[in-house]
């Protein structure tokens, strides 16, 4: 089973790209901070950054709503890319699809906010009373263009 889960901030402004038939795709970059102690009593705070791709669906919310900073908890699986460089080197390149994204933090009161306001605009796709609009988006696997 290939799966990740992350929980980070995101580190850039997503880059948004339409492909020919419309298809969208959302690229940033990610940090999850590990903090520990070592046995000598020191502090560590350990950064990993992560290349993450949206596809479709996901990719519109994220264009809409995802910005630098943001804190996120993202589902997805590890996609390695090989290719060879110019000078005849391989090289390989690891990123997260994402299928799954949830907004967390300070802001995801703010976009929840700005999300019912939109669904109380447009009544055929108002949520049913009592069901509190929510920042978990999931992508449907045939969302995908290959």
């Amino acid at each position: 089973m290939n799966k990740v889960i992350l929980i980070g901030n995101v580190g850039s402004m997503p880059e948004i790209k339409t492909l020919d038939g419309g298809t969208q795709v959302a690229n940033f970059s990610m940090a999850t901070t590990e903090n520990y102690i070592k046995k000598d009593g020191t502090k560590v705070q350990d950064t990993t950054w992560h290349r993450v791709e949206v596809w479709n669906g996901i990719a519109k919310v994220v264009e809409k709503f995802i910005q630098k900073g943001d804190r996120l908890c993202i589902e997805g699986k590890i996609i390695v890319q090989e290719w060879t460089a110019e000078d005849g080197t391989k090289r390989n390149s690891v990123k997260i699809r994402v299928e799954r994204l949830e907004l967390l933090g300070n802001r995801r009161e703010q976009v929840e906010k700005e999300a019912e306001k939109e669904e109380n605009k447009e009544p055929e796709t108002k949520a049913p009373k009592g069901k509190k609009s929510s920042v978990v988006f999931e992508s449907d696997v045939k969302d995908l263009p290959f």
